[in-house]
């Protein structure tokens, strides 16, 4: 039995969020003190699983930021008096979980470990196509140089620099860094009574035992018992990857005019130690289309060759092997991600000003850690030590 300190916590969901939230609540006691908190994940699908709804095991899982640079993030409140850094909290979370990632990859005496956790420090080239147009690059650069390590920019015009065929015509921009790559109760929650349903769902899972707060880590499956108006923020942004024989040594990504669509992009990124790397891709808005795309793979492994980018990857014959092919749905949110405790909102929430009163469902706290989209690796540890802060403040 929990001492009469120790909280009582469920975490739903088993993806990236869900299991790094329960490591950083599991790890957040000072060494030789009684653990704070009693962990249980509830979760359908954990590691080793395959389904188009479970997308964090095939992810990418490097650092290229979603973020915009300061200067370009800022924009008028609605009142039109004061200024509001849009990306700020995003910025504070990738870079908490790059610095603890490489902390960890860097302390660790024996290398083998760390690629034993599939993480490891990769020079990542990030190339900017004549028509992209985001804001997380742009001509000046990234708003990160200053946290990653071996950051510098390319001369685009050199020839050791230069991409090959038609993707490497008019390329604007290229800049160079280091990127990274308690219990448990498999089951699934009945959502059709709402929030309220799905606590008491997770209570009765946890067999009556008293629990004090529930973090709600379920991602695109939020939408299916969140009130109305936060479901329709809810959104699937289709992605597939290919896993392939070789590891590239070097991560790249190009952003541009792929030529067929808006939506696809490419990149290579290696499983550190495992001779593999992970291939792609594409980001579809509200496709729910679970089947792979085969002239799109086609598209993938034909723009690798062309662009000179394969050369890790091909056989004697020069020809890239597939492994496997992943369908996925990254769960995309209108306003980015949700973190935070239900009933309060956070500072430049335009419809939660961060005064409201934290409120129990079902006699228990309610904590949100979900709508990351694709950045969920990289915001993992930020948000999952936000969200044990939201926690020790309902202490």
């Amino acid at each position: 039995m929990p001492s009469p300190t120790t909280k009582t916590i469920l975490i739903l969901g088993g993806g990236i969020s869900g299991l790094q939230t329960a490591v950083s609540l599991l790890t957040s006691s000072p060494n030789n003190q009684t653990p704070q908190y009693r962990i249980t994940l509830i979760a359908k699908y954990l590691p080793g699983d395959k389904n188009e709804n479970y997308c964090s095991p095939w992810a990418g899982a490097d650092l290229r930021s979603h973020a915009s640079k300061p200067s370009a993030s800022i924009t008028e409140k609605r009142n039109g008096n004061e200024k509001e850094d849009k990306d700020r909290r995003l910025r504070k979370w990738e870079e908490r979980t790059y610095r603890k990632w490489k902390s960890m990859i860097i302390e660790d005496e024996d290398e083998k470990k760390a690629k034993g956790m599939g993480i490891g420090l990769t020079p990542s080239i990030y190339y900017l196509g004549s028509t992209y147009h985001g804001s997380e690059i742009d001509e000046a650069g990234v708003w990160f140089e200053d946290v990653v390590g071996g950051y510098r920019e390319l001369d685009v015009g050199l020839e050791e620099n230069k991409l090959k065929g038609s993707l490497g015509e008019g390329v604007r921009k290229g800049v160079q860094f280091e990127t990274l790559g308690g219990s448990i109760i498999r089951g699934e929650i009945e959502t059709n009574e709402g929030l309220d349903g799905v606590v008491r769902g997770c209570r009765d899972m946890f067999a009556g035992e008293k629990t004090d707060i529930l973090i709600n880590c379920t991602g695109l499956s939020a939408a299916k018992f969140m009130e109305e108006k936060e479901a329709e923020k809810m959104f699937p942004v289709r992605g597939q990857v290919l896993l392939v024989k070789g590891e590239t040594r070097v991560c790249k990504t190009f952003v541009g005019d792929l030529g067929e669509r808006g939506d696809e992009l490419l990149y290579v990124i290696p499983r550190p130690g495992s001779g593999r790397s992970v291939v792609g891709g594409v980001k579809e808005t509200n496709n729910w289309n679970a089947n792979p795309d085969h002239e799109l793979s086609s598209r993938i492994i034909q723009r690798l060759k062309d662009i000179g980018w394969a050369e890790d990857l091909q056989n004697e014959k020069g020809e890239i092997e597939v492994l496997d092919t992943y369908v996925g749905f990254r769960p995309g949110r209108k306003g980015g991600a949700r973190v935070e405790i239900e009933g309060m909102g956070v500072e430049g929430d335009d419809e939660r000003d961060g005064k409201g009163k934290a409120k129990k469902i079902e006699g228990v706290y309610v904590i949100h850690n979900y709508g990351h989209a694709s950045g969920g690796y990289q915001c993992s540890i930020g948000c999952a030590e936000e969200v044990v802060e939201l926690v020790r403040g309902l202490e």
